[in-house]
Parts: C-alpha cells; structure tokens; sequence
C-alpha cells in the first residue's frame, strides 16, 4: 500500500496517475483516503509544504476518480482552465503524447508528434493558458528530441530547440516547470553542436544550464542531473578551446553532480552522472598523462555500466567503458584490456540505431580497438570492419565538424595498415586525402588537431619512403613539427609518440639536426609526464614508453656535431632515474620528509590548474558571458 500510494504521488504524468488507479481499484477505498490523510498531516508537521501540496492534489484526484471514474477525473485535470472549442484536440494530444511516455512505441511517438502539432496549430491555441501552452510545447519538442534519436533527422532537433526556447520564453523564472524547460533547451542545444560543432551552441547551452542552477534549489531533486549536464557542457567546451580552466570546471562538476546522488530521492540517475566523470577524467589524463586520473576513470566506468544495465542510456555507457579501457591498454599492453574494451563496443553498437549520433561516436571507437588488435595480432579481417564502421559512421555526420576529422584521420591509419599488408597505392592515396581533409574541420577542437597532424606526417612519411619525393619530405617534417608543437602543453602524450616517429624518421635519412630537434621534443613531453606521476609505478609506465629516447637524443646531437648537448641529453634521462631512486631513499631514511613531499606533489596535482569558473553561487565567467 505504501509503495502504491508513492507510485501514484510519484507519477509523471496525469495519465500514469489514471492507469494507476484503473489497475488498483484499492486506491479509491478508504483505507487508501486514511493513508493519505495521515502522510498529508505528517508533512504538514515537518513543515514539507511540497510534499503537503503533491499529496493534496492526488487526493482531489482520487476523490474525483471515485465519485466520476478514472477517465473523468484525467479528462477534468488536462482540460481545466482550456477554451471550449480547444478540447477535443487538447485531450487528443495530451492522451497521445501520455500515452507515448508511457509506451514508448513507434507509432505512439509519431501520432503523439501529430497530434500536438494539430494542437499548437489551431487558431485558439493561444487563448489558452501560458503555463498549459508551455507544456504542451515541451511535450513536443520532447518528442521530436526522441524522433530525433531513433532516425537522425537534423530538422526534428531545430524544431525541438525552437519548441523549448517558446516554453522558455511563455513562462515565468517562478513557475515550478520552467527550469525543466531550460534545462531541455540546454542539453538540445548542447545535442546540435556535437552533430554540427557549432561553438555558439555550446555557449548557448552552458548560459541555459547555469539559468537553471541559479533557479533550483540546493535539495532539488532533479540538482544532479542539472549539474551533470553542466560538467558534460563544460568537458565539450574545453574540447574545442583547450582552456585548461573549461576542464577544471566541468571536472568539479561532474563530482558535485555524482556527490548529490547521494542526497537526491533519484539514485538511479548515478550510473550517467558518473559517465560525465568518465568524460572528464579522460580529458583531464589527456592532458596530463596522470595515469591516476586514467584509473580512477576505468573504475568509475566500469561501475557506471554495472549500475545502468537496463537502462535506455546503457549503451553510452558502454561505449564510455571501452573508450576507456582501450586507453588503459595504451599503457598497460594487456590483451585482455583490449578484449574487454572490443567486447564493451561490440555489445554497444547493435543497440544503437542507425542515425543514432551516438552510434557514430560509438563506431569511431570500435574501429580504433580494432585497429590496436589488428596491431597485435594481425588479423586483416580487423581492418575490414573498421573500414566498415568508418565508412557507416562518417555517413551520419556532418563532414566540417571536428569529429569527422577525427574518424576521417581513424580511417586514414586503417588505410596505412592496409597499404603496408598489401601494397596498393590506392590505399595509400586514399589515406592522405583523408589526413589532408581533416586538417582543416580539426583546427576548430585544439585536442583533435595535434592526432590529425602526427597521422599526416606518418601518411607523408609512408609516401616519402616508397617514392622519395622530396615533397612527401617537406609536408611530413611540417606536419610532425605542428602535431608536437600543438600537443606539447595539453597532450603529452601525443607529442612523446609524434616526436619519436619524427625523430626515428629524421635518423634514417642521417637529418640529425632534424633528428636531434625531433627528439628533444619527445623528451620534453616525456618530461612532463614523467612529472605529473607521484606513484613509483606511474613513473616507470611513463620511463618505458619513453625508453631509449635519451640515448638516441643524445647520438643526433652527437652526430650533428654537438656533444655538449648529448652529454646533456644523457644526463637528463640519467637524472629522471636518479631522482626516482633519491626518493625511494627518502621514504626509508626520513619518512617524514617522504610524507611532506607526497602532500605537496597532491596539492600541485589539485592545483595544477585554474580555479573552477563556476561554483554554487557563480555565474558564467565574463568571456563565455559575453559569448551568449
């Protein structure tokens, strides 16, 4: 009885309250009216005046139920305060669409659309009430959101977007759905921009969502999954402007939203809250190479797709998990990471219908596992359907948006593969009109431009070496001087690996100045790894990827007539090793000093950056508020 009873408080909709009732007659006894009285009075006692004002509506519901039957008393509820000559297509539309929520059925999605748009078409529409218009408005543009979802059309998310501005802008900042219309326009505004990567749109959404926050309050129930939607803005916008400070922000975020879980009445929401932190840590570990931020996003992934199985947003979560997973394999080479991750993406993509723009995100990073177990173990039928993937996932984007360079550039490596299996020029062709069209969309996101620019010198490297073109020579070397330039200060990572092939390359051709510059780039980005790790064994992950890259720092010096650099060079790797092994031997002879330095390498790590541009009680910074 009780649970029925907070079921019925609890519907989302008057029509979920009329099924309800019709399923459970016992809500119409007086033993349910007692039940009811007693909670009403209860939280008048603590004072709950929301819970009081929830309860007594439901009352009146039932009470109508009772005496007219369930039917009469939705029909009284939707139609109360509507012109006469509006009823017929306002009850329509609101049976529809509630029946579509409640459903979730194709057709109810499509008559739900149909109806509410007879509905907002009619001459008297605007004779109704300006808070009944506004739900009736965000029904739909909440249902063409869905359409938008199952088939991908682009005009259903404009239209979306124009129906949550309208609710917007009908309502007043006191009405108790206006946030929940703010909110919709935000994340709608937000959905644009990954199909299209449209910046203003971004801004837009960040200025919606910190509307919201300044409107609910503290123990809102819905505060998680407003603060989860910020984070997940902010991680978008640091994305394409590279500001450090874009990532702090959405990093504290996404941990407040997770944190309100625990005070919120809905829990369930936890599972894609901690998938914005996933996001996050992973653009946070991107920039540092910190591979504790690396761990704690595969554990909080791995935990998030355990919580939502089952739930519609499942598959982002496992896409999230294997996305993550295959960057753990980067660094620990382990096949079974690399299994888990393909069998989280595989298990991801048939849930996903086509059109779907997850489904793109999704198929990019199914082919990119594919590509590193293909580099593992060979197999051609690897590269075939990552070629597959690709072609589906470039096919449902708009081709200028930074993403596509990115899958464009995934499909320009799975190119290279082939051309080094087979050797067909096609092949290798084909891949550097891949590199050299992603350059351009690739400079709008500082994170993707550096991975464009180190394939493109790997395409004109490839090309160089089989024809000796000296123009293959010139856009290579530029190319891998841009990708270590562009990835030096925010993707360490990128600039080690691009500065080693750059390097590698130069030695064969005996360049060694070149050779020398090339690799004085991977060191200092290995530097800066190396760094940021305060665990002995984060330090040794980064020392092996980095190994032998002194030694070869120091032969180009040496043979480009420069031994005083070389010797340098050798005593910077020697030196990394030294100060490892000084510190093993601080914690063994003055432990208190060890403990002093593990506090403060935790306090740089937390300050690392700038402070959050947002907080509780903050608005936007002055840049992106001018922006919107």
């Amino acid at each position: 009885m009780t649970d029925l009873l907070s079921a019925l408080v609890g519907a989302p909709s008057w029509a979920a309250s009329e099924r309800l009732v019709t399923d459970h007659p016992w809500l119409l006894s007086e033993e349910a009216g007692r039940v009811m009285a007693a909670r009403i009075a209860a939280a008048r006692a603590a004072g709950n005046e929301g819970v009081v004002r929830a309860y007594e509506a439901h009352r009146a519901f039932l009470a109508d139920a009772h005496r007219d039957g369930p039917a009469a008393a939705f029909r009284r509820r939707v139609l109360d305060a509507i012109p006469a000559t509006l009823h017929t297509p306002w009850l329509a539309a609101a049976r529809s669409s509630e029946t579509y929520l409640l459903d979730r059925g194709d057709g109810d999605l499509t008559r739900a659309i149909g109806d509410l748009g007879l509905l907002l078409a009619h001459p008297a529409f605007d004779e109704a009430p300006a808070d009944r218009r506004a739900l009736m408005i965000h029904a739909r543009g909440t249902a063409l959101i869905d359409r938008y979802h199952a088939g991908g059309d682009p005009d259903d998310l404009d239209r979306a977007i124009g129906a949550f501005a309208t609710a917007v802008a009908i309502t007043a900042e006191d009405d108790p759905d206006h946030p929940d219309y703010l909110a919709a326009r935000g994340n709608a505004l937000a959905q644009r921009h990954d199909r299209t990567g449209d910046l203003q749109d971004l801004r837009d959404s960040i200025a919606a969502l910190h509307a919201v926050l300044r409107i609910v309050e503290p123990d809102d129930e819905q505060l998680p999954r407003h603060l989860g939607e910020l984070a997940a803005s902010y991680g978008a916008l640091h994305d394409i402007t590279g500001e450090p400070a874009h990532l702090t922000t959405a990093i504290e975020t996404a941990r407040q939203a997770v944190d309100a879980t625990d005070r919120s009445p809905d829990g369930a929401d936890c599972a894609a809250l901690l998938n914005n932190l996933v996001n996050c840590l992973v653009l946070s570990y991107e920039r540092s190479g910190d591979l504790a931020d690396l761990r704690s996003a595969v554990g909080h992934a791995q935990r998030a797709a355990d919580l939502g199985a089952g739930e519609d947003y499942f598959p982002d979560l496992l896409t999230t998990l294997g996305s993550t997973l295959l960057l753990q394999y980067e660094r620990d080479g382990s096949p079974g990471t690399l299994d888990r991750a393909v069998d989280a993406l595989d298990q991801a993509a048939p849930l996903l219908a086509s059109g779907d723009p997850d489904r793109v995100i999704t198929l990019g990073a199914l082919a990119t596992a594919r590509i590193s177990r293909f580099e593992r173990g060979g197999a051609t039928g690897d590269l075939d359907a990552a070629t597959t993937e690709l072609a589906e996932a470039l096919g449902g984007i708009d081709p200028d948006t930074p993403r596509a360079a990115l899958l464009r550039t995934t499909l320009g490596q799975v190119l290279l593969h082939r051309h080094a299996r087979l050797g067909d020029a096609w092949d290798l062709t084909e891949a550097l009109d891949c590199f050299a069209a992603a350059v351009e969309p690739a400079g709008q996101a500082p994170r993707i431009l550096p991975v464009v620019l180190a394939g493109l010198g790997a395409g004109h490297r490839r090309a160089y070496m089989g024809a000796g073109d000296v123009g293959h020579l010139a856009d290579g070397v530029t190319a891998y001087r841009d990708a270590c330039a562009h990835a030096q200060s925010a993707q360490p990572e990128i600039a080690l690996n691009a500065g080693t092939e750059w390097g590698r390359w130069a030695s064969a051709r005996q360049d060694w100045p070149e050779a020398a510059h090339a690799y004085e780039q991977a060191m200092g980005a290995a530097e800066q790894l190396f760094r940021t790790q305060f665990d002995r064994t984060d330090k040794e992950v980064w020392l092996g990827a980095a190994g032998g890259l002194a030694t070869a720092t120091a032969e180009a010096h040496g043979r480009a007539g420069r031994p005083g650099d070389a010797v340098l060079a050798l005593e910077r790797g020697r030196g990394q090793l030294l100060s490892e092994a000084l510190r093993g031997e601080l914690a063994v002879r003055r432990p208190d000093l060890a403990e002093r330095f593990r506090e403060r390498n935790e306090q740089w790590r937390r300050l690392r950056w700038e402070p959050p541009l947002w907080t509780w009680s903050e608005d936007i910074d002055d840049t992106d508020r001018e922006s919107t």
